[in-house]
């Protein structure tokens, strides 16, 4: 469904976040927005990497959002996401990422309190080589990396947004990165290809070749994206 999205935005940073208010209207343009969900309003705090220990770090996001609309369930959300993360190694990196989401709600049209648990977690092995020229410089990361959302039952919730309805994933992604720097790093080149394999879906576990490409200097950014398929109709 297409839609019209009109927003108000306010936000207010610090040295260790951000808190913001969002006011966020849609209306629908194939028919009547009775049934769209409005944030009216969306308040958030934005806490930022935070370093614990030397391999140690964390970071957070606490959402409160009020739902509206005229037909159908409204009310309040309330989530919490904190992070966890862990990191070491040298030639070879290793980094960790844990989060634990709880969601609350408080939902009126017909009246329920469903919440959610869930964790998610990243690992991802990293090796750095590179080599100097005369004029830039060469480093070449090959990548490892694994994500893991479990399976949760979503049924007694109500979707109002991509938080509601968080998918299973069990995934690998390997992939190159080619990054090229000036001797004065006033700019640069990024060549990435990555690809995932999926071990939830058995009859197409491969899923399309990604190749992404950046350039930069202090004049100009210019990045691009392709997928395998796009790449195959070239």
């Amino acid at each position: 469904m297409k839609y019209v999205e009109s927003n108000l935005n306010i936000s207010r940073h610090f040295s260790d976040g951000t808190v913001y208010l969002l006011n966020k209207y849609k209306q629908s343009l194939e028919g009547s927005s009775k049934e769209v969900p409005q944030y009216l309003p969306e308040i958030g705090l934005a806490l930022y990497t935070k370093e614990i220990t030397k391999y140690l770090s964390f970071n957070m996001n606490l959402t409160g959002t009020n739902f509206w609309r005229e037909e159908g369930q409204y009310g309040q959300r309330i989530d919490i996401y904190p992070n966890v993360y862990l990191s070491t190694g040298r030639i070879f990196k290793f980094a960790q990422r844990v989060g634990v989401r709880e969601t609350a709600y408080v939902l009126k049209n017909p009246a329920k309190n469903p919440h959610r648990e869930i964790f998610d977690l990243e690992s991802t092995l990293t090796m750095g080589l590179f080599k100097k020229y005369p004029s830039f410089t060469h480093l070449i990361e090959p990548s490892l990396e694994y994500a893991y959302i479990p399976r949760v039952d979503h049924s007694d919730i109500t979707v109002f947004d991509s938080v509601d309805s968080i998918p299973q994933i069990s995934d690998i992604t390997y992939s190159l990165t080619n990054r090229f720097f000036s001797e004065d790093e006033s700019s640069g080149a990024t060549f990435r290809v990555s690809q995932t394999y999926s071990f939830l879906n058995i009859e197409k576990p491969f899923k399309p070749l990604l190749v992404e490409a950046r350039f930069s200097n202090r004049r100009l950014d210019l990045s691009a994206k392709v997928l395998g398929d796009e790449l195959q109709k070239l």
